[in-house]
């Protein structure tokens, strides 16, 4: 193959270019963690959830959702933190 000087230049800048993107993904996999499931709901919640979020805003639904499980969550833990 033959190459004049300014498409090996253009073909060494996209190869560094290439390399540089490798080096970002690898480095992105080397960080990322195993997503763990927070809570997995039953059926039935996820049934509720469907019906509630065909009659309110998706983000409305998971906005009180989150208030009413932060309140569950603080009810279940002591009432001293342990030391």
């Amino acid at each position: 193959m033959y190459l004049s000087k300014e498409e090996q230049a253009a073909l060494s800048k996209a190869i560094d270019d290439l390399n540089a993107g490798l080096d970002t993904f690898i480095e992105l996999y080397n960080d990322s963690e195993e997503q763990a499931h927070f809570m997995i709901p039953n059926d039935d919640v996820r049934q509720l959830y469907k019906q509630a979020i065909h009659y309110d805003d998706r983000n409305s639904v998971d906005y009180k959702l989150n208030r009413v499980l932060t309140e569950v969550l603080k009810a279940l833990l002591p009432d001293k933190p342990e030391a």
